[in-house]
C-alpha cells in the first residue's frame, strides 16, 4: 500500500514548530513540504513520543525505526 503517513518517522516531526516533514521523492507529486499539526493531531503526536520514549526506558533500548502511526 502507498501511502504518506503510514511511513513518518519520528525525525519528521517537529513538536516545536508543530509540523510534519514530507521529504522530497516521498510524496505524490515528490515534492517536499510542511504540513503544519492542528492543536489535537500536536497533543496525539506529542502523546505517542512519549509512549515511545518510555518504551525506551523501560526496555533499555533505543528505537531507532519507530513509526508514528
Amino acid at each position: 500500500m502507498q501511502s504518506e503517513v503510514l511511513t513518518l518517522e519520528r525525525r519528521q516531526l517537529d513538536l516545536k514548530l508543530g509540523a510534519l516533514r514530507l521529504e522530497p521523492d516521498t510524496t505524490k507529486n515528490n515534492e517536499g513540504r510542511l504540513v503544519y499539526l492542528t492543536p489535537e493531531l500536536r497533543s496525539l503526536m506529542t502523546a505517542q513520543v512519549n509512549r515511545v520514549a518510555a518504551l525506551e526506558r523501560q526496555t533499555r533500548m533505543i528505537i531507532r525505526s519507530c513509526s508514528l502511526i
